[in-house]
């Protein structure tokens, strides 16, 4: 695997001999329609949807994760022609025995963005970088909602949230005559109030066809707030951070460091007080410096947990460090990636696949360096996540 692509929040989970499993007959689906497929969602008008503490359910799609702490959050997509469905697990870290599930059946006229397609239409564990902020972004606080984008006829394009009892709630609305709405990489703020997208739209000149960042709330009218445009084709998305409402608008993956005085987007280091609520590819250089790598994450408010430059191994360093500090795993010749950091930072789960073999496994290991590095405990892959073409997402250890 070359420099650059890594397995990050995404890995491909495969057990030897065991068969692989359709969404026809893929018990997390819960009530399915003809033909083996999830029913569709009924659609509503905005508004008409449950509050934030909607917790209707259907099949699996039951379980509160506001009360949960320990606990790593797994989401699983299964494609059709009928649209598809996530499944979203909190799995136990003593036992990894399911605490929390929850299932989003997903509108037929989805619209596949970076994120969404990252999350159900790649099927190889070695790809682009797909961190977790940017998977999590897609869930409100406590995976009541599921926010997507759908074709609304022609090239109109709206906005909004499928909730658990699987009514899409369309944001957009009908704007009467007058421009196209073209809304799409829909994300949730971290408190689930507001929801960040881009959109296309002429100048004011009428010249070009602009990308703007805009932003509805989940609640109220749903009036657009424009809050950024820059030249067509730029295309960010938005990540928003851990607190409050503003996004960062980016094709890459942010963490803020516990203290909140710095985070990094990518591989560049920014103090948080000058980055202001939105950051564009072109201004990022100009407010940030070099990080010593692209992070799995922070483990310390000055020290960020990297994936070595051979993908053999991780390491811990100050995050504006010209070198990698040492290694914490023992040496092997494996392929290992980050995926999560637990929220006291003591651990760290990470995917490893021997040379040659399709099959991944995931281990726990310490953050704290050790003299020899002290080895791994192999995680127990739980039995829904087995079936090979499986493909688990880790958007959170909370």
């Amino acid at each position: 695997m070359t420099h650059g692509r890594r397995i990050a929040a995404s890995i491909l989970l495969v057990l030897a001999g065991v068969a692989g499993c359709s969404s026809g007959n893929n018990p997390a689906l819960g009530t399915q329609g003809g033909n083996g497929r999830p029913a569709p969602p009924a659609a509503t008008s905005a508004g008409t949807a449950g509050g934030a503490g909607d917790t209707g359910n259907s099949g699996a799609g039951s379980g509160d994760f506001s009360k949960k702490t320990n606990m790593v959050v797994t989401a699983v997509c299964t494609k059709n022609s009928s649209g598809g469905a996530v499944q979203v697990t909190g799995w136990d870290t003593r036992d990894w025995h399911p605490l929390a599930e929850a299932l989003f059946v997903l509108p037929a006229p989805t619209v596949m963005t970076n994120v969404t397609h990252e999350l159900c239409e790649q099927h190889s564990p070695y790809q682009v970088a797909g961190e977790a902020s940017s998977i999590r972004a897609l869930f409100d606080r406590d995976y009541t909602r599921m926010a997507v984008a759908i074709n609304a006829g022609g090239e109109s394009r709206h906005v909004g949230y499928v909730d658990r009892s699987r009514k899409f709630t369309d944001l957009t609305g009908d704007g009467g005559f007058g421009m196209t709405p073209r809304e799409t990489d829909a994300a949730f703020s971290a408190d689930g109030s507001t929801m960040w997208f881009t959109y296309e739209a002429t100048s004011s000149d009428g010249s070009a066809s602009e990308t703007h960042l805009g932003s509805r709330s989940v609640s109220g009218d749903h009036a657009l707030v424009d809050h950024w445009h820059g030249e067509s084709g730029t295309e960010p998305f938005v990540i928003p951070p851990p607190s409050g409402k503003g996004p960062v608008a980016l094709g890459r993956s942010r963490f803020d460091s516990p203290d909140g005085r710095r985070m990094t987007v990518g591989a560049t280091l920014f103090d948080s007080a000058s980055v202001g609520p939105t950051v564009n590819g072109m201004s990022e250089e100009k407010k940030g410096k070099p990080a010593v790598c692209d992070p799995v994450g922070w483990t310390g408010p000055d020290t960020l947990l990297c994936d070595s430059q051979d993908a053999r191994n991780l390491y811990t360093a100050a995050p504006d460090a010209t070198t990698p500090g040492q290694n914490l795993l023992p040496a092997n010749d494996h392929e290992n990636h980050g995926l999560l950091i637990s929220p006291d930072s003591h651990r760290f789960l990470f995917a490893s696949s021997e040379p040659g073999s399709p099959q991944v496994s995931v281990y726990l290991a310490n953050t704290a360096q050790a003299t020899p590095p002290a080895a791994p405990t192999k995680v127990p892959a739980p039995d829904s996540l087995t079936s090979a073409g499986w493909n688990a997402h880790f958007p959170e250890w909370r």
